[in-house]
């Protein structure tokens, strides 16, 4: 093959990836597969993107005698899980549309489970009804490996894609 021959077929595969960069939506559906263990699983543990198992004592931020408002006491009986109340957050983080254009790729939540979002991880900082829950820090970020597997893949794939264009 000429160097012109794979210049042109590079080309197109970069005119194809300005609409539809698959590599790319493929690493991010990965990618938030990853945080939904992290964050929802149990073998994931629970954890905010620091690695801090939720739900981190509210007395930081408050005045409560235990890790937790007392008003969720009941039920965090009912559900281990404090992100799970409902099941909501949880399905909404997995099954929300990804959001693909181009060479843009980002995971979504619909309006309400977002601002849901923003109550548990910055509590009364974002929220007026939480008089003294500090919230339980970053959760809706990826971690350091998170974005590693991340990036791993989505170059992995990139190569795939320029190989199979290439016809190696």
């Amino acid at each position: 093959m000429s160097p012109q021959e794979v210049d042109k077929r590079l080309d197109a595969l970069y005119d194809g990836w300005l609409s539809d960069f698959e590599p790319l939506y493929e690493a991010v559906t990965e990618l938030r597969r990853l945080m939904r263990i992290r964050i929802f699983d149990s073998t994931g543990k629970h954890q905010n993107t620091a690695g801090q198992t939720i739900p981190l004592p509210a007395r930081r931020g408050g005045d409560y005698t235990t890790p937790y408002s007392p008003g969720y006491t009941p039920k965090k009986k009912i559900r281990k899980n404090p992100l799970e109340l409902t099941g909501m957050l949880a399905r909404n983080f997995t099954e929300e549309p990804q959001f693909n254009r181009g060479l843009e790729s980002g995971i979504q939540l619909d309006e309400n489970e977002y601002k849901k979002t923003l109550g548990l991880q910055f509590g009364k900082s974002v929220n007026p009804k939480y008089v003294s829950f500090g919230g339980y820090g970053i959760i809706f970020e990826p971690t350091e490996d998170e974005e590693k597997e991340f990036l791993r893949l989505h170059t992995e794939l990139i190569i795939a894609a320029i190989n199979k264009q290439l016809g190696a």
